[in-house]
């Protein structure tokens, strides 16, 4: 009788074992882009299917459209995001939209936001009393990484920021730089714009000729500004001044400078937490995904065109791209 007992606990334990390994195989999981693909979300559906050969991933792009986000949602997903486990969203303003609209829909599982806006990391501090079931990863730096890698090598003194008003993370940015830049002697200019394509050179060639004492530009983290780069590399180029940018597109596009977030690794982070949830790690455990270090990024091409004497102060390590 024992071994008939023990018989069957081994068959009913195996059971559980391959409808659970099924389970997780059988991931169902939705990524809505905000600009189009990246590296980190790339890396994040690739790891996945590298863990979970039988995963389902739902991917739509929201064109920087968040009422195209909200029709996801509402529409286009209304039937399948009850059987999603997990929902994927890149950007503050995009993640902070759906996250509020989530609870009219059917979804049920876990949602994890890209994006460096205060109310999502807020919101990912509160979740032991909230229970709300959120991830978070951030593609901003350390807030003193962009003046410990460029301020003395450029000697900066004024630093102006294109400022896209529509953006909730700007805030948080200005604050942020303004404090670390003031302990260095740095004065930050915000050079305040509408996200209007048609007069975006316009509005910067007028705050640059009101600051003409402005020695570098920096591009922000900013989906409007990073879609329209080669228009800023075109003001800053015309009048005379050096530009970081603080992604690789920036640099593709025309600026010379630049230190931008690992993306790939972040998006590997994201997708571990997944992995490690899966396999039954706490959610209220899991830490904002950061990354500590940038990766210095130059365009060769451009940079020996406006200053062709700071490539020798470069860290031999910086990427190049053209």
């Amino acid at each position: 009788m024992r071994y008939f007992s023990y018989l069957l606990f081994l068959l009913i334990f195996k059971m559980i074992s391959i409808s659970t390994a099924y389970a997780a195989d059988s991931l169902s999981v939705g990524i809505i882009l905000w600009r189009g693909q990246t590296e980190a979300d790339q890396a994040f559906a690739q790891k996945l299917k590298t863990k979970y050969p039988k995963i389902v991933i739902h991917e739509v792009n929201a064109n920087q459209n968040i009422r195209k986000s909200l029709q996801i949602i509402e529409e286009e997903w209304k039937h399948l995001l009850s059987d999603m486990d997990y929902l994927f969203t890149f950007g503050s303003r995009n993640s902070i939209q759906i996250r509020k609209n989530l609870s009219n829909t059917g979804f049920k599982g876990l949602h994890i936001g890209l994006g460096n806006s205060s109310i999502l990391s807020n919101a990912h501090k509160a979740r032991k009393d909230t229970g709300e079931k959120f991830l978070l990863g951030q593609t901003s730096l350390p807030d003193d990484a962009l003046f410990t890698t460029y301020g003395e090598i450029l000697k900066i003194k004024k630093i102006g920021i294109p400022y896209n008003l529509r953006e909730p993370q700007n805030i948080d940015l200005f604050k942020s730089l303004s404090a670390v830049a003031t302990q260095r002697g740095i004065e930050v200019v915000p050079i305040r714009t509408k996200p209007d394509a048609n007069t975006l050179k316009s509005q910067i060639e007028r705050a640059l000729k009101i600051n003409k004492d402005i020695d570098v530009l920096y591009y922000p983290l900013d989906s409007f500004l990073l879609s329209n780069a080669k228009l800023l590399n075109q003001c800053s180029a015309n009048l005379g001044i050096l530009a970081i940018g603080s992604n690789k597109k920036y640099m593709s596009e025309g600026t010379p400078l630049g230190l931008d977030s690992n993306y790939p690794l972040l998006g590997k982070k994201l997708a571990q937490q997944v992995i490690d949830i899966e396999n039954g790690a706490l959610l209220t455990d899991q830490a904002i995904v950061r990354n500590q270090t940038g990766r210095v990024i130059i365009n060769p091409k451009i940079l020996r065109k406006q200053a062709p004497h700071l490539l020798r102060k470069l860290p031999k390590n910086a990427i190049h791209v053209n």
